[in-house]
């Protein structure tokens, strides 16, 4: 398939107009899986390290209101975390950067492969992000999912007008844009 044959939907458009979504799909799962690798660098810091007795003591050095229900929680669920935990956690956040970023750097440069795999690996979340909604709805979970949502919707939309392309079929409604 020729990349240079625009999507029925964007013929009007430049090449670089086209790719600027993508791009920008691009950079938000590279600095996903860029803030993850941070993350799982900093828990291995934490190793030998009483995981909980940091968090009181960050807590306490920053003025946050220790009484604080959320907090509490919070705090609660850092009791007993040990290196096992750790390594387990930051393998898994380093395992799902890499996907992240095969995902970003094939969609930068435009794969074909990388769209089916952001498209599916992106809808698999999609669930979870409604159960935790459910669970606690808030603000930023919808906008997370509503940001996943119109990446799925894109992708997918992108790659059957891609299909429809390089079958040779288009519908009454796209070809009188062709």
């Amino acid at each position: 398939m020729d990349v240079d044959v625009p999507h029925l939907r964007y013929k009007n458009q430049t090449r670089r107009e086209r790719s600027w979504t993508i791009h920008l799909i691009a950079i938000e799962k590279i600095s996903k899986g860029t803030i993850l690798i941070i993350v799982a660098l900093r828990m291995l810091t934490l190793l030998g390290q009483n995981v909980h007795d940091l968090a009181v003591g960050f807590v306490t050095r920053h003025g946050i209101d220790v009484a604080n229900r959320y907090v509490q929680d919070l705090l609660q669920r850092l009791v007993g975390i040990g290196d096992r935990q750790l390594i387990t956690w930051s393998s898994v956040a380093v395992v799902y950067s890499v996907l992240l970023y095969v995902e970003g750097l094939g969609l930068w440069f435009q794969k074909r492969w990388a769209e089916y795999v952001t498209a599916a690996g992106t809808a698999l979340l999609i669930p979870v992000e409604v159960y935790e909604l459910i669970e606690k709805f808030t603000w930023v979970r919808i906008f997370i999912l509503a940001i996943n949502i119109f990446i799925v919707w894109y992708l997918v939309t992108r790659l059957r007008d891609e299909n429809r392309i390089a079958a040779g079929k288009t519908d009454g409604v796209l070809a009188g844009r062709a």
